[in-house]
């Protein structure tokens, strides 16, 4: 019986080519739509999850509360908390500080290197997050200042194929200046895991250079592991706790969450790197589960709309005996045919996709999915489990149901049982259609919006160099230095500008030093608890940059008293509750935790307007600028011409290379660094449009079918209305209203959903387009044209079609 069951279904399928090439291509397209996003999801989902703690490890954040509300969470906090919270809480059985000692200069044999990832650890971090070692002793390689660990890739990098271990790298930059012996070399850090590190070195060298534990400053991002019993809810209330005994006098307060969260689930500043988002994550979960359930619509649509083709097997077959079971069984072992040939289909589709979408990702998704094998089979095998019950039983349901003596006379329906589902199914998957059209024209208009919105500053033809690192022990040397470089570098005929500063626009909050007890107006210190942050700028900051001053004065070259002289932005001015930009020059400011701590006096000299340092994701941040010494700033910004650039950047470096020999030469142009804080949406929106072009896709092949089916169903009714005089556009139209309807349908349908779940989003940004009803009208439009260009193929052929050879049709 299986054996006839094959073969009828083996002849079904050549007979109808058409409808099966629709149908399996269809699947198969929905299917390798659904595992492309799928692999993206689990692999989003593994984050941090390679550890064998991983469930037991937590990170400690900072809460930075103004005026008694949450105002930012900082993933990093104070030096003392991990020895505080082992010492008093019974919970932790273990802890581990990272510090992150950003942008070191690394040379080897004379050759300079920048590592900008680069952690100072504790032994312990080893334990919690074990990686195996290639070559030497990890432990020794953090047990005492001197000492150095690589990665494999770091060590190639450095010393090529030969041994590192015992071999010397010099180190440039603040504490960590000196030189260090390589000590163990261990695997490379997985590109799943937030902490993306290629050296290590000793958190004890911090102490050799006068670091102690302290409740002050919050540098440091702190690992807990808890025990295997322990109440992490409980632990958090012992946080709170804590931090009333040690943070009483700040604005602060220390929470915590779990490791496997903080790529999916961590909103925090001062994070290692970018973080994923759990609600793309559910959105595109969402976007792969319309696009498969279109392909399941047509599947069923199709398979039950030619049910009359099959009315007089099924008729027969009861006849002789079959059951109704049977006859399920039957129909579901066609469509378990079809979704083999359909998933086999769809893998072949995946691998041809598969470095396409890596790379528009971003992410090493198709190795990494392949590799999983166990991981890789489930999915197929839950994927073609589901496919074969979700497409596969109405369609054998509605077929099994007919009465058989109906059948073998043909006395039923023409249009078949369920014709009112069947209508139903097709406005569900236009209405997905429509809402994912006005969805990937909101997403385009809102990163047009971000990527063309005023700054407040100047950045076109702004070339950035990172400033070099310096040894403390030779502070004097390099601002001798830096006051050569700048004016050689200004002396060049295309430079119209140079300064210096601790951070750029396009680098964001992670380079931003923000105060941890707040600053107050000296005349109303009760009145606000702000927080505010510092940058550091030269006296041609503001000039090189256009941003635009409101009252006051700007800085002078050495600017005296440069620790207490300040110009405040112009959210600094309302959040600390000055009137008018006027009133605020020669106020004075208090930098302390309560009204009757002694703070430093600080006096505002100018108010600047406001301009974006971070991504139009977030709001202006009050920010307060002071004038240092040159050590304390981490980049040139040099403004050019708008010709000869590559000469100019040539003389640049040639200056370089005079002045900083042992530094690289790292610059960007500061319009693309800023543009790339918008990658992640840049890469939603391409991923979002290639799979609504799927879902359209889909969709049409369905369209297709049934546009197929109708005009073959209604080839003598055609036929009739030619010889009674029928136009042929009238004919078109007769064949084409019953799609125009339902997609009509879906748009009314689909325009409040979109709308509401696009607002949404849309909140999700600080600045943002208003929803204006064009949006959804041309989604609408785009839809009824895609339904007429797809069935117009077969209404036209049905059309212009000979009337005798549509009457003797049977």
């Amino acid at each position: 019986m299986l054996q006839n069951y094959l073969i009828i279904t083996v002849r079904s399928l050549l007979k109808h080519k058409v409808f099966s090439v629709v149908t399996i291509v269809g699947l198969a397209v929905g299917m390798a739509a659904c595992l492309l996003i799928v692999q993206y999801v689990l692999f989003e989902r593994s984050y941090d999850r390679q550890s064998p703690h991983a469930e037991q490890i937590w990170r400690i954040y900072t809460e930075n509360y103004s005026n008694g509300s949450l105002d930012t969470r900082d993933a990093n906090t104070h030096s003392a908390v991990g020895p505080t919270l082992k010492a008093e809480l019974p919970e932790v059985v273990d802890y581990t500080r990272v510090y992150s000692a950003r942008d070191l200069t690394v040379i080897h044999k004379q050759t300079p290197y920048t590592q900008s990832k680069a952690y100072a650890v504790e032994p312990a971090f080893l334990r919690m997050f074990p990686y195996r070692v290639l070559q030497g002793n990890a432990t020794q390689g953090l047990s005492q200042p001197g000492r150095v660990i690589l990665t494999k890739s770091a060590a190639a990098t450095y010393f090529g194929p030969a041994n590192p271990i015992g071999q010397t790298l010099q180190l440039v930059g603040g504490w960590f200046t000196g030189p260090h012996t390589v000590a163990a070399v261990i695997e490379d850090v997985p590109l799943n895991s937030h902490l993306k590190f290629e050296m290590l070195l000793p958190y004890q060298t911090l102490y050799s250079q006068g670091h102690t534990d302290n409740w002050e400053n919050y540098w440091d991002y702190n690992y807990i592991q808890l025990h295997p019993q322990a109440n992490p809810e409980l632990v958090r209330a012992k946080l709170a706790e804590l931090s009333k005994r040690y943070l009483s006098t700040s604005n602060l307060a220390l929470n915590m969450q779990r490791l496997t969260d903080i790529h999916l689930r961590s909103d925090l500043t001062y994070e290692h790197e970018p973080n994923g988002s759990v609600r793309i994550v559910y959105f595109l979960l969402l976007i792969a589960a319309f696009i498969l359930g279109i392909a399941w619509i047509n599947y069923s649509n199709l398979t039950t709309a030619r049910a009359m083709e099959r009315a007089k097997e099924v008729g027969l077959r009861k006849t002789i005996g079959a059951s109704r079971s049977q006859l399920i069984g039957q129909f579901l072992g066609e469509a378990i045919v079809v979704n083999l040939l359909a998933i086999s289909l769809a893998v072949f589709f995946m691998q041809l996709a598969g470095p396409a979408f890596a790379e528009l990702t971003g992410k090493p998704l198709t190795n990494w999915f392949y590799t999983n094998h166990v991981l890789f089979g489930l999915t197929l095998a839950a994927l073609f489990l589901i496919s074969v019950v979700g497409a596969g039983f109405y369609p054998a349901l509605v077929l099994s149901g007919y009465e058989p003596m109906s059948m073998l006379r043909g006395s039923f329906s023409r249009v078949g049982k369920g014709l009112a589902l069947r209508k139903a199914l097709v406005v569900f998957q236009l209405v997905c259609t429509v809402g994912m059209l006005a969805a990937t024209v909101t997403i385009y208009r809102q990163l047009t919006f971000l990527q063309k919105h005023d700054l407040g500053v100047s950045i076109d033809q702004m070339l950035v160099l990172k400033a070099p690192r310096f040894d403390f022990n030779q502070d004097s040397v390099y601002q001798k230095k830096y006051a050569v470089f700048k004016a050689e570098v200004a002396r060049l005929p295309s430079v119209r500008n140079i300064t210096a500063s601790s951070v750029v626009p396009g680098e964001g909050i992670n380079t931003i030093g923000g105060t941890s007890d707040g600053v107050y107006w000296k005349k109303r210190i009760t009145a606000n608890k702000p927080t505010i942050y510092f940058v550091n700028v030269d006296e041609q900051f503001m000039r090189t940059y256009g941003v635009r001053q409101l009252a006051g004065r700007g800085f002078q070259a050495n600017e005296p008293h440069w620790r207490n002289r300040y110009i405040i932005n112009r959210a600094a001015l309302k959040a600390l509750g000055f009137p008018s930009p006027e009133a605020a020059v020669d106020e004075s400011l208090v930098f302390g935790g309560e009204a009757t701590r002694r703070g430093s006096d600080m006096r505002i000299i100018g108010v600047v307007d406001n301009f974006h340092i971070e991504s139009l994701k977030l709001p202006t941040r009050p920010i307060l600028y002071t004038c240092p010494p040159p050590t304390r700033m981490a980049y040139f910004s040099v403004k050019l011409g708008t010709q000869q650039l590559p000469g100019t950047i040539d003389q640049v470096n040639q200056i370089w290379k005079q002045l900083f020999p042992q530094s690289p030469f790292d610059y960007f142009f500061l319009d693309q660094k800023f543009d790339e804080q918008y990658r992640s949406e840049r890469q939603f929106q391409r991923i979002f449009t290639v799979f609504t072009g799927l879902a359209i896709l889909v969709a049409c092949l369905g369209l297709f079918g049934l546009a197929t089916f109708t005009a073959e169903q209604r080839t003598k009714e055609v036929g009739v209305r030619k010889v009674l005089g029928a136009s042929i556009a009238s004919l078109v139209l007769l064949l084409s209203q019953d799609f125009i309807k339902p997609v009509l349908l879906a748009i009314l349908i689909a325009t409040p959903i979109a709308w509401y779940a696009l607002n949404q989003w849309l909140q999700s940004f600080a600045y943002r387009i208003s929803l204006d009803w064009w949006m959804f009208g041309l989604a609408g439009l785009v839809a009824v044209v895609i339904a007429l260009l797809t069935v117009s193929y077969q209404s036209i052929r049905a059309a212009l079609m000979n009337p005798v050879k549509s009457l003797r049709t049977e």
